[in-house]
């Protein structure tokens, strides 16, 4: 599944009845060995000021969702993740990436992200569920063949 098609469902899923403040988190495996995705969208009806208050608490949710990632599939090396408002309330938007390069991950840094997720829960709850999402995008050949019957 690639990560637009990934984004456009949870945008989709994201709760109609948003209060206080609302998290969806979804994770994709690349196709590389070792790389996944995380993405982020936020919602919270009280943000205070967006710049100073709001998107910093967003950032830091964000790396704490891509080192839970890693601690839940040990065998990553890297975590890319993507923070977003939630566009069913958002009036505005903006995005917040992020790469957490896991290579040389330490007792340390496993330590850290254990305690900062330990309130959080993230890719810790009951409402936990795999899903397999599949979305395909290529173009039709310009001459109406496919790519087998060049051959």
């Amino acid at each position: 599944m690639r990560p637009d098609v990934l984004e456009a469902s949870a945008i989709k899923n994201f709760p109609d009845n948003a209060k206080g403040i609302v998290r969806n988190l979804s994770f994709m495996p690349s196709f590389f060995p070792g790389v996944g995705y995380v993405f982020l969208q936020l919602f919270h009806d009280s943000p205070g000021d967006y710049d100073t208050e709001y998107r910093p608490v967003r950032r830091t949710l964000l790396e704490f969702s891509c080192g839970a990632a890693k601690l839940k599939w040990p065998h990553l090396s890297k975590v890319i993740g993507i923070g977003i408002d939630a566009p069913k309330y958002s009036p505005m938007n903006s995005e917040d990436f992020i790469l957490l390069n896991c290579e040389n991950w330490t007792r340390e840094d496993q330590s850290y992200y254990e305690e900062a997720n330990a309130k959080l829960q993230f890719f810790q709850t009951g409402a936990l569920r795999m899903r397999h999402i599949h979305g395909a995008d290529f173009p039709l050949p310009q001459n109406g063949r496919s790519p087998e019957d060049r051959s």
